[in-house]
């Protein structure tokens, strides 16, 4: 009779046991599909943040190179206030109007300098990379010690420079008021840049979403916060602007770099006869998440 009343206890202790078992492997495999969707989803974000090469600094995706537009673009729409300027304030003249040449683009570059800086010439190697006439005017772009350098000429007289000598990109004595902009972290001034009008903006807007067309296969929409232009070996183009895909968006920096090949003497110049930049692209996070992975630092700058 004991053992009558025994078995149904017995086995309803294994059906709870059987049931128990049953839960914790059904826990244990729902763990490892959710923990290998999630592994499968981290994958895929690294896969397409991949997509651009990582420089050795570990501080930016880069994207590039692509084939921009001449540096001139930029330089003419960033000097045409100080020309216009110089047009107004400096009496016409009959004198011949004489182009800047290999044989004279050193000993121009060197007395523009000691003229601006007022200190004793000195001798320096200044190759033509690229140059255009327009009218009185002529922009020109130099390597000067293997370094970009823009110089614009009225009546053969340099009135504007960019990087700035001695802390001014006008050379004339009656300078026209400039906006301050910020500052970097090296002291210098950093232009702010109206990006529904400067060419070096637009460009750089135009740079972002044919990045993320081919990389990612799809467009973003980039709302534009602020814009400023910092000296590198040639035009680098920083902006803040919020990215987004239509159901996420996030605030992010890029910088859009555009130079030039000028090392070699003349080499560009033959090679390049229309000044052709190349741009890259460089972010913080990989373009393809940008509307879901925020750039903790731009974010930060935006409050």
């Amino acid at each position: 009779d004991f053992l009558i009343v025994l078995q149904p206890c017995v086995w309803r202790k294994c059906a709870m046991f059987i049931s128990l078992l049953h839960l914790l492997v059904s826990s244990s495999a729902e763990l490892e599909r959710s923990c290998a969707d999630e592994g499968a989803e981290l994958s895929l974000l690294q896969l397409r943040g991949a997509a651009g090469k990582t420089p050795k600094d570990g501080k930016a995706f880069e994207y590039g190179p692509y084939s921009g537009h001449s540096l001139l673009t930029y330089y003419k729409f960033w000097s045409a206030g100080t020309i216009d300027h110089a047009r107004r304030t400096k009496v016409d003249t009959e004198e011949a109007l004489v182009s800047v040449t290999a044989e004279s683009a050193s000993a121009l570059w060197a007395e523009a300098v000691a003229d601006s800086c007022h200190e004793k010439e000195n001798d320096v190697d200044a190759r033509i990379v690229h140059q255009e006439r327009d009218g009185d005017v002529e922009h020109v772009l130099l390597s000067v010690e293997k370094k970009l350098q823009y110089v614009a000429l009225h009546r053969g007289h340099p009135v504007y420079v960019s990087p700035a000598i001695c802390g001014s990109h006008s050379l004339i004595q009656d300078k026209p008021p400039v906006d301050e902009g910020d500052k970097d972290m090296s002291g210098e001034t950093k232009p702010i840049l109206d990006f529904e009008s400067d060419p070096s903006v637009k460009d750089c807007v135009a740079l972002f979403h044919k990045t993320v067309q081919e990389n990612c296969g799809r467009d973003f929409e980039v709302a534009m916060r602020s814009c400023s232009e910092r000296v590198i070996d040639g035009v680098a183009v920083d902006c803040v602007a919020e990215v987004s895909d239509g159901e996420h968006s996030a605030v992010h920096t890029f910088e859009c770099d555009f130079e030039v090949q000028h090392g070699e003497p003349d080499a560009s110049f033959a090679q390049n006869p229309e000044g052709t930049s190349y741009a890259k692209l460089r972010m913080r996070v990989g373009i393809c998440e940008a509307p879901i992975v925020p750039d903790e630092e731009a974010a930060a700058s935006a409050l």
